[in-house]
């Protein structure tokens, strides 16, 4: 279920979160739900267990998992609904930053955002 992309730029401790974040929203993996150990996690997706140490204690950090000792990590109670809207307002604004700075106006991209997201 969590897997990482070789070709995906961003590092791999932030797409474990992204993935993670994507579950947890999407009630994939629900509340009290027992996440991989970071060793099974780290063995599992072929990367150091440092890794996913770093994505594991982020997400803790925002709330989205709990760690409870010689229990395991689990989901937390949370709603994610602000946390996903937040990533999508920065992905969304990435993109115009990288459009912008390439020359195409606001106005234009407004008029291409209208478009896909009439087809969406």
């Amino acid at each position: 279920m969590l897997n990482i992309d070789g070709r995906d730029k961003r590092p791999i401790y932030q797409q474990i979160i992204d993935k993670v974040v994507l579950l947890v929203g999407t009630g994939v993996w629900e509340e009290g739900e027992k996440l991989p150990s970071i060793r099974s996690l780290a063995q599992d997706l072929g990367v150091n267990a440092n890794t996913v140490a770093r994505a594991y204690t982020e997400l803790e950090y925002r709330g989205i998992i709990v760690t409870v000792p010689k229990s395991g990590t689990f989901v937390a109670k949370v709603d994610l609904a602000t946390e996903v809207e937040a990533d999508a307002r920065k992905e969304i604004e990435n993109v115009f930053n990288k459009y912008i700075s390439l020359g195409i106006s606001k106005e234009k991209l407004e008029g291409i955002s209208m478009e896909v997201l009439k087809h969406a």
